[in-house]
């Protein structure tokens, strides 16, 4: 729609013609009317226009206690942009059980970014109670389920999702793991990947290794790679190698290197050396460092000594641990 169009319409009381033209206006760098466009917007109800005011003044005007003001009149409306940025104005100001309720609100808005602000408060606060966790470690499972079941390209709200995962990866070590596990219990039962599988990783490090390779195959199902290896690793662990080599081939399948290193171990167990071998190879060339590591293991075993060395080489890259003392080792054999 046009300007005169958009200013006809919002002479006759239309809301979202005000707004529009508020915008309009902005982008022109007209923002002493672009700001009473949203204005008059704002007070026709539409809460869009009450946000955006609110950031223009808090962008443009270097007045907070207005723009703090406008954020909160926003908020009060329904406003997602007037939640967040409230929640980040009290937080910079210590305010931190008025932002982690704003964030809240936020979140449950829509605003996935403003879960991982939330629950990052939440998890710092001392007295939050058991069932507040469990709440949000359920919503942070099936913002993690949008990230790990994504394509290659994530959209704006798979990122978004993906800032609120890495918070939940430090809840792990500062929340009540009683909370947490009923978090991902309740998630879990309504269909989440990610709950299966940090459910199963709960479950083995108590030893209940049954229970948490079931827990890791309903994560895989559900399209978490990482599950399926997690499922072989505790198959193994019983003593149930075909089902353990069927749970890595799934997550090899799905693009998970390490499931290529999980077979190789398997063969090993098997005594299918050249299996193994073969599997390492493939974990290897897919980025898995324990592949690497194995991989050159295997090669010096062989006296394939300048292709253990490069292997070795990669392993250290990727972060193993002793892989450069073993990479040492055959670069001595070297003569290097």
């Amino acid at each position: 729609m046009n300007e005169a169009a958009l200013r006809e319409r919002d002479a006759a009381g239309d809301a979202v013609a005000a707004r529009e033209l508020g915008v309009l206006l902005q982008e022109r760098g007209e923002l002493d009317e672009a700001e009473a466009a949203y204005g008059r917007a704002g007070e026709r109800g539409d809460v869009i226009a009450l946000g955006k005011l609110a950031i223009l003044i808090d962008v443009y005007r270097d007045d907070p206690p207005r723009a703090e003001a406008a954020y909160r009149r926003a908020d009060e409306a329904g406003s997602i942009d007037g939640a967040g940025n409230l929640g980040r104005i009290l937080r910079e100001r210590g305010d931190l059980l008025g932002a982690e309720r704003a964030f809240k609100r936020c979140f449950e808005r829509g605003s996935m970014r403003a879960l991982g602000d939330y629950a990052g408060l939440l998890s710092q606060r001392r007295d939050a109670s058991v069932e507040e966790i469990a709440e949000a470690v359920r919503n942070l499972c099936l913002a993690e389920d949008r990230v790990t079941t994504a394509g290659p390209e994530l959209s704006d709200a798979g990122m978004e999702a993906g800032a609120a995962v890495m918070v939940f990866s430090g809840m792990w070590e500062r929340c009540d793991p009683a909370a947490m596990e009923a978090g991902v219990t309740i998630a879990d039962r309504e269909g989440s990947a990610s709950a299966a599988y940090h459910l199963g990783l709960t479950l083995r490090e108590r030893g209940e290794l049954a229970s948490a390779s079931a827990a890791f195959r309903r994560g895989g199902e559900r399209g978490y790679a990482a599950s399926w290896v997690n499922a072989a690793v505790c198959l193994s662990e019983l003593g149930e190698l075909g089902e353990a080599r069927a749970a890595a081939e799934r997550g090899e399948e799905l693009g998970d290197a390490s499931g290529a290193t999980m077979l190789g171990l398997i063969h090993e167990q098997e005594g299918d050396e050249e299996a193994s071998l073969a599997a390492y190879v493939r974990a290897d060339e897919g980025g898995d460092g324990n592949g690497s590591h194995n991989l050159g293991i295997k090669l010096f075993q062989r006296d394939r000594l300048i292709e253990a060395e490069a292997a070795l080489g990669r392993a250290e890259e990727r972060g193993v641990a002793n892989a450069a003392a073993a990479r040492e080792q055959v670069r001595a054999r070297l003569g290097l």
